[in-house]
């Protein structure tokens, strides 16, 4: 996907060894991630719906010893232990309300020194 390879291409993903993709669908954009930046471990953080199928994809990537799939209501609460967190595509579905509630859910989920990305 076109917008995978530009966020690649923008960011500095350089010292973050956990990065932690909130909402990440099946694990796409993280898979391009990890193939640009090989030391890095990632975490895909989905609902439980979607967790089955992004394991699977992950696995067909060859990607399962660095990529966690792991279940999220980021409307609830986000687990912390990321390096730094990232969200694509996922804000503009919803109204300012709740995009307040979903980053205030990051926010409580990172640590001081933690980078946070929107795209």
């Amino acid at each position: 996907m076109t917008s995978h390879r530009a966020i690649i291409d923008a960011y500095n993903f350089s010292g973050i060894h956990t990065l932690t993709d909130i909402g990440g669908g099946h694990g796409a954009l993280m898979a391009e991630i990890l193939r640009a930046n090989p030391a890095m471990k990632d975490i895909v953080a989905e609902l439980p719906s979607v967790v089955k199928d992004a394991r699977g994809f992950i696995l067909t990537k060859g990607l399962d010893a660095r990529c966690d799939v792991i279940e999220c209501d980021f409307f609830n609460k986000i687990r912390p232990g990321g390096d730094a967190y990232l969200m694509s595509h996922i804000l503009h579905d919803w109204n300012d309300e709740t995009c307040k509630a979903v980053l205030d859910n990051c926010h409580a989920a990172m640590k001081k020194e933690k980078k946070f990305a929107v795209s």
